[in-house]
C-alpha cells in the first residue's frame, strides 16, 4: 500500500467528520436559538441567530446559516462551531449579541455561553436539556447588566447574586 493511501484515508475520515460537525452545530444550534426565543416569552419573536463576530441586524430575521462560524471559513472543520444570538430587549431601541459556542468532546457536546462555563448535553439531548441551556444563557445575560450596575453601586460585582440559606441548614 501507497503511503499516500494513509493520507488520503485520514482525510476522508476528517470529511466526513467535519460534515458531521457542521450538521450537529446547526441543528442544536437552531434548537438552542427556538428554544431560547420561547424561553424568554411564549408569544416568541425576541431571539433571533446572527453572527458571531461582525456587524449584523435585526431587520432582516434570522441568519439562517449565516449565523455559524463554519459560514465564513470557507473549509468545514472538527473544531468549535460558533454562533450568535441577538435578543430584543425593548423593541426597536435595544438588541443585544450573545455568543455560544459548541464543543463536540466524545459522546457529549459542551455549550459555553460567552466565555463562562460549559453545560454539558448528550449527543441525544432532551427537551430539559436545552432549558438548563436557556437558563444559563438568560443567567449569563442578566448578569452582564447586573454586573454592570453593581460595580457602578458597589465598586465591584461581589453583590452580583442573592442567595437564600435552606430550611434544612443548621447555622
Amino acid at each position: 500500500m501507497d503511503r499516500i493511501e494513509e493520507v488520503r484515508a485520514a482525510a476522508e475520515e476528517y470529511g466526513k467528520r467535519s460534515v458531521e460537525n457542521m450538521n450537529l452545530g446547526r441543528k442544536l444550534g437552531t434548537e438552542i436559538i427556538e428554544a431560547f426565543d420561547k424561553y424568554l416569552s411564549p408569544a416568541g419573536g425576541l431571539v433571533i441567530g446572527v453572527p458571531p463576530s461582525g456587524e449584523w441586524r435585526t431587520d432582516g430575521g434570522c441568519y439562517g446559516d449565516a449565523a455559524f462560524s463554519y459560514f465564513y471559513e470557507g473549509v468545514l472543520s472538527v473544531r468549535n462551531t460558533t454562533f450568535g444570538i441577538a435578543i430584543t430587549v425593548f423593541k426597536d431601541t435595544l438588541w443585544v449579541r450573545m455568543i455560544v459556542k459548541l464543543q463536540k468532546h466524545g459522546d457529549r457536546i459542551g455549550v459555553f455561553v460567552d466565555d463562562g462555563d460549559a453545560v454539558w448535553l448528550p449527543l441525544t439531548y432532551s427537551a430539559q436539556d436545552l432549558e438548563r441551556v436557556c437558563e444559563r444563557l438568560l443567567r449569563t445575560f442578566v448578569g452582564h447588566y447586573q454586573g454592570d450596575v453593581n460595580t457602578f453601586i458597589y465598586g465591584d460585582e461581589k453583590h452580583l447574586t442573592i442567595g437564600f440559606r435552606s430550611n434544612s441548614s443548621s447555622t
